[in-house]
């Protein structure tokens, strides 16, 4: 349950009147001949949010996992809850992770992908979600089925680079896998 609760606690500021992920910054010359491409400079809150997912064992990282993002991604699961604006409401606490753990590895890979899931409120229903099963443990009592897992990460600046991101609602589909 702690874990859960760790993600609910960013509901408030997500769920916040004009909170923003990130703002994206232009490219610049940085020097003759020398150009900065644009990127996403992103909220302290989302920063925090990234080191919470790995502090709390939400990134199904390394052998002890047996979780190939890459793949997972791909599947029907994974397609229903990206895209299925209704979905995450009846994930389980285990595809909360493999949510995140795409989500925020994918942004190693593709930069701007939080941003974009950000944006079109799948990082919001996920935090949700976590709120819910946060509540239904604590109503219910079950205690210490959920391990904290803090591990650490590997650290990613504030500067990201824009561009792609998860598939997207609507008309806005980008995908830097594809």
């Amino acid at each position: 349950m702690e874990r859960l609760k760790a993600l609910a606690e960013f509901l408030v500021d997500f769920e916040r009147p004009g909170f923003r992920s990130g703002k994206l910054r232009a490219g610049k010359e940085v020097e003759p001949g020398v150009l900065q491409l644009p990127y996403i400079e992103y909220d302290d809150r989302v920063d925090a949010f990234v080191e919470t997912a790995y502090g709390y064992g939400w990134m199904l990282t390394g052998a002890e996992h047996n979780f190939d993002w890459t793949r997972w991604k791909d599947t029907n699961e994974a397609i229903q809850l990206r895209d299925d604006e209704n979905s995450v409401e009846g994930a389980t606490e285990e595809q909360l992770a493999r949510l995140l753990t795409v989500l925020i590895r994918a942004e190693r890979f593709c930069e701007g992908t939080l941003f974009s899931a950000f944006e079109n409120g799948f990082i919001l229903r996920i935090v949700r979600r976590a709120a819910v099963l946060a509540g239904s443990a604590a109503a219910s009592g079950k205690k210490g089925q959920i391990s904290s897992g803090r591990a650490g990460r590997g650290g990613t600046g504030k500067a990201r680079a824009g561009g792609g991101g998860i598939k997207k609602q609507g008309s806005e589909r980008g995908r830097c896998e594809d």
